[in-house]
């Protein structure tokens, strides 16, 4: 409700005694992140999407790899793990969410990992882009993100 209304500081004061109570609390924890990229505060939002793509085994949480991309797009020296974190857990992820897909039958359950698939590289194409300045590889994951993005729209 606070992130809503743009009071950043109290959003970020509630999703923080929510994750007092509840540390494991994803939801809050994410929420938290992107209200610390809003107040330029990195390194606590590098922490807390490091801590929800680690904890996230099912990763339900896919745009908590975007918070971090925009934060080491920002200011990289914010997290200490860097793009080789990101990175590497996309390229091991982005095989199982292919796989999940291909033996789905559901058009809702498509939907949602192809949405998750746009997000991951989408992420890869940044990294390329703006970190590597590898043009082609940058322009591989822009089309895979596109060709994710049209299995979500309807019909």
């Amino acid at each position: 409700l606070y992130f809503m209304a743009n009071m950043f500081e109290r959003s970020d004061q509630a999703y923080s005694a929510c994750v007092d109570i509840e540390p494991n609390y994803l939801d809050a924890v994410h929420a938290r992140g992107s209200t610390r990229i809003v107040l330029n505060r990195y390194e606590e939002a590098g922490k807390d999407f490091g801590t929800v793509i680690v904890k996230d085994q099912d990763r339900f949480f896919s745009d908590a790899y975007s918070g971090m991309v925009r934060i080491l797009e920002a200011n990289e020296s914010a997290v200490p793990f860097g793009w080789d974190f990101v990175v590497n857990r996309l390229h091991s992820t982005i095989p199982q969410f292919e796989a999940a897909m291909a033996g789905q039958n559901d058009d809702r359950n498509i939907a949602t990992l192809a949405n998750s698939l746009r997000r991951f590289h989408h992420c890869l194409f940044v990294y390329n882009e703006r970190k590597t300045k590898d043009y082609d590889t940058a322009w591989d994951h822009l089309t895979k993100a596109h060709e994710y993005k049209l299995l979500t729209l309807p019909g």
